[in-house]
């Protein structure tokens, strides 16, 4: 029962602190592209989303493969 619930908050750990710091990192990135380079906001904004979608991906699935 313990070696359970530790494997689900493990799980439900990474995959809350995964969407949420992924989805602030972008903010933040946004807020300062818009701030420092106007001209170039949207164009980096949105390749760094796919980087860190990209990053996140790897990294999840590099985890469900390590567990095996």
């Amino acid at each position: 029962m313990k070696k359970t619930f530790l494997t689900w908050w493990r799980d439900f750990v990474t995959e809350i602190v995964g969407v949420y710091l992924t989805i602030a990192t972008v903010i933040v990135f946004a807020m300062l592209a818009a701030t420092y380079w106007p001209e170039y906001a949207w164009g980096s904004t949105v390749c760094y989303l796919l980087f860190a979608i990209g990053l996140y991906i790897f990294l999840t699935w590099k985890n469900k493969n390590q567990d095996k």
